[in-house]
């Protein structure tokens, strides 16, 4: 049986065990494994060149940006800053129409400056800002879709968990990935804002009026995020100006949310506990995931899939607009299903290449995909931040109500896309004039 034919079965085996509920992780690693050996010289020749192959991917300097970033946001979020940053957005945008919504977003985008993960930041701010909202008799489903909507801002916004985990994988300067994604991530927060405004201005039910704030008020309520300034300018300024890579930025990051922490009188034996315990399972499960991803692309290497994927793509003679479509419909169907970063485990191995024959910037694409995994956390029927979102309420609201209130996000979500797709500098722009480092 030629390794071809061998690399579909085993192919078609990975798609019956991810139906049948298997982990990602286990599964890409299981067949990677085995296809490994089958195809190599040898089984004993396979199994050293997993094990090499597989430590030597991780057991690198540059892979410590993971758990540094994790670590960054679990203590940002012991810290209590979700609410003072809620606090401020409320204060200056309250007053106007859909205002206390508008907050919303405009919070969860700052704590996702210090947390890079779309669901802690979505479920930080349900947490923080259901009261208020509810206090101002706001309509449930417009808070719970824009709550659920909003947290993927937190992925594009530096540090972005998978981001970080996009660059490392494909080997694309992880500064330059997570630099790509700011102004997309301030302009989807502001498309986001502006739906908010015009739904709320066309059906000012949705939205009954909320108090105004004096100007003394205002800047005073800017206190209480001084944090996440300073974490942000360090993160985000440092990698910009070619003080820090990657990892040295996530160090700072972790390390001045640590003295933040301190400064609030935060951090209690407890919270540090709880906070290492956290990084810890992420960072596991993350690098699971790459080991196993990487495995499963060593064997589609050896079975010459991928080389073949590269070719039949070539073959196509299609324009390359119309087969990254083609890419990003099948990230869609996907994204139904997977979250972001067990997406990209599964695929990118052989998407990767494809999109390099094409002659796109992979840290463009990054951007692109980042935007799909946004996506398919508020699309049905898995919608991870629907369901964090959920989980939060309890029986406020039915997933089916926040579903139905998130899906018209959506269109600002791909609007952002079909941007990106056609004006590539609205990602490139800002990596591009960053200092190297």
């Amino acid at each position: 049986m030629s390794p071809e034919a061998i690399g579909g079965l085993l192919v078609l085996a990975l798609v019956v065990m991810l139906l049948f509920g298997v982990n990602i992780a286990i599964g890409l690693g299981l067949i990677g494994l085995v296809g490994v050996m089958v195809l190599a010289p040898n089984p004993q020749a396979g199994l050293g060149m997993v094990a090499i192959a597989s430590y030597s991917r991780v057991a690198v300097f540059s892979f410590s940006a993971i758990p540094l970033f994790i670590l960054m946001g679990e203590l940002a979020f012991n810290a209590g800053i979700s609410s003072s940053i809620f606090s401020a957005a409320y204060k200056w945008l309250g007053s106007l129409r859909g205002g206390m919504a508008m907050a919303t977003v405009a919070a969860t985008a700052a704590f996702g400056a210090v947390s890079g993960s779309t669901i802690v930041a979505a479920v930080s701010m349900t947490k923080v800002a259901w009261s208020d909202l509810m206090k101002y008799k706001y309509d449930k489903g417009l808070c719970a879709g824009a709550l659920s909507a909003s947290g993927g801002l937190a992925i594009l916004i530096p540090p972005s968990i998978i981001a970080v985990f996009y660059g490392l994988y494909t080997e694309t300067p992880v500064g330059a990935v997570l630099l790509a994604g700011v102004v997309p991530g301030i302009l989807t927060g502001a498309l986001l804002m502006l739906q908010i405004f015009i739904r709320t201005s066309l059906n000012p039910k949705l939205a009954p009026p909320a108090p105004s704030f004096p100007w003394k008020e205002r800047f005073g309520s800017l206190k209480g995020v001084w944090g996440v300034f300073v974490l942000a300018f360090i993160v985000t300024g440092g990698l910009y100006g070619g003080i820090f890579t990657a990892s040295e930025a996530a160090a700072a990051g972790a390390f001045g949310a640590f003295v933040l922490t301190l400064l609030v009188r935060a951090l209690t034996w407890r919270n540090l506990y709880q906070a290492l315990l956290s990084t810890t399972k992420t960072t596991s499960f993350i690098f699971f995931i790459i080991v196993s991803g990487y495995i499963f692309s060593k064997f589609l290497g050896l079975s010459n899939l991928s080389n073949q994927a590269v070719a039949f793509v070539g073959d196509m003679e299609l324009p390359r607009v119309i087969i990254l479509i083609g890419i990003l419909s099948i990230y869609f169907v996907l994204g139904m299903f997977l979250e972001g970063i067990s997406m990209l485990a599964l695929t990118i191995s052989t998407v990767f290449p494809i999109i390099l024959s094409l002659g796109y910037d992979p840290v463009w694409f990054g951007i692109v995909i980042i935007m799909m995994v946004e996506t398919a956390a508020i699309t049905p029927p898995v919608g991870l931040n629907v369901f964090a979102v959920k989980a939060v309420l309890g029986d406020d609201v039915t997933v089916w109500d926040v579903f139905k209130n998130a899906l018209p996000f959506l269109a600002t979500y791909v609007g952002m896309l079909a941007l990106i797709i056609m004006v590539p500098q609205v990602a490139l722009w800002l990596p591009s004039s960053m200092t190297p480092r």
